[in-house]
């Protein structure tokens, strides 16, 4: 009897099997289902080799930074010795055209205007601001001086406005008594005083100054015409 023939050696790449991913984004991250098996884009395309005996997989994931994330179904399962040719597309991330501005104010409170259109009451947040452009912010409340400023929004970012008010300077207010002769109507005319009784053919102009807190008297006798 002849001694058997042990069987020739298999070509060790007949059990390969590859999956090959296509994109068109190179440095593009592939993995499958929930694992980190994988590989990176590299001119056009990246191969993961799989096991014969592993379970096969069920869905591919492509991502990159500035992308939206791509994934997809594993549609066929590699024989021995194959490729299974896989696509994706990745999308650039549209770059929002809005932002946002914060409003802050010592003391809170006040009434914040975007535009000279909208009102809000500090603190506030203005949504939805048309970003790539300056907006003015103008800030009031009662006594205190008006605070304006303008502001960048850059698209899908918060700028920040903080305003400290400065209280409004306190009135320079004295008072005046006026006395005359003989007793007529007394009016105000541009900061002067004057008086126009009867018969008297012009006003007389007294300059009268007046310190904050101070009362000042002022006496007039008017000359009357002859008949």
């Amino acid at each position: 009897m002849q001694p058997r023939c042990p069987p020739p050696p298999q070509n060790p790449l007949a059990l390969t099997k590859w999956i090959r991913v296509n994109c068109n984004v190179n440095g593009a991250v592939v993995t499958f289902d929930t694992s980190s098996v994988g590989c990176s884009i590299t001119n056009g395309y990246c191969d993961t080799e799989v096991v014969t005996t592993g379970t096969p997989y069920k869905t591919f994931t492509v991502k990159k930074s500035g992308y939206q994330t791509y994934t997809g179904q594993v549609t066929s399962w590699p024989a021995n010795g194959q490729t299974v040719n896989l696509y994706a597309t990745l999308n650039p991330i549209p770059s929002p055209s809005y932002g946002s501005i914060q409003v802050t104010s010592q003391p809170a409170g006040a009434i914040a205007i975007l535009d000279g259109g909208t009102r809000q009451r500090t603190p506030t947040t203005f949504s939805s601001v048309r970003a790539g452009t300056s907006h003015t912010i103008q800030i009031t409340m009662s006594g205190y001086q008006s605070y304006g400023t303008s502001v960048y929004v850059n698209a899908g970012q918060t700028a920040t406005v903080d305003a400290y008010l400065t209280p409004n300077p306190p009135q320079q207010t004295g008072s005046l008594n006026i006395n005359s002769q003989p007793e007529g109507r007394i009016s105000m005319w541009t900061g002067d005083l004057w008086r126009k009784p009867p018969r008297i053919s012009s006003p007389t102009l007294l300059p009268v100054h007046i310190l904050s807190g101070c009362t000042r008297q002022a006496m007039m006798n008017m000359p009357r015409l002859s008949p």
